[in-house]
């Protein structure tokens, strides 16, 4: 048997063989996000799950088929910033709400899935303002419930992170 001439290059081959390989699987599992809280916008109940991860951030709704009716997804930041939101491997259609210190900011109605764009040239949705936390919700549903700029999101049910308590306030306060 012929000795490896560079042991040491084959080992680095395959440790980042392994990396690259377990980073993919990571990105590519559907995610299993069991932090929700109940949030209230315009007198409608939405369950939301909570991005609050770089990896989650990341991944958002990706590899999802859809979101019930009253579902969606709440992105924390850590800075007030016109955080830009964008449809990878996104399959259906979605409203983004920008919302800044407990009120919506600004909204993205009907935000189309881009199937087959490559990542470059895929559409970035930003806020006309600077906000700290980003809501994710089937396609029409801020019209649906008259949900519009100026309007308060509450927290109902559910823990933030003591980060990010401050920045919604509960039903009642």
């Amino acid at each position: 048997m012929k000795a490896l001439k560079h042991p040491l290059r084959f080992l680095v081959a395959v440790l980042i063989l392994l990396f690259v390989l377990t980073a993919l699987f990571l990105y590519m599992v559907p995610p299993s996000i069991n932090q929700s809280v109940l949030l209230e916008a315009h007198g409608t109940v939405i369950r939301v799950d909570l991005a609050i991860t770089s990896l989650e951030k990341t991944r958002g709704l990706s590899g999802r088929g859809g979101l019930g009716k009253n579902e969606g997804m709440l992105f924390l930041f850590d800075s007030l910033d016109r955080h830009a939101m964008w449809m990878k491997g996104m399959t259906f259609p979605i409203d983004i709400l920008w919302i800044k210190n407990g009120k919506v900011a600004d909204i993205e109605h009907s935000a189309e899935a881009e199937p087959g764009v490559p990542d470059e040239f895929l559409t970035r949705y930003s806020p006309d303002i600077s906000a700290e936390l980003v809501l994710e919700l089937p396609a029409g549903f801020a019209k649906r419930h008259e949900i519009s700029i100026g309007d308060e999101v509450y927290l109902l049910s559910g823990t933030l992170p003591a980060t990010h308590r401050a920045l919604l306030k509960e039903k009642g306060e």
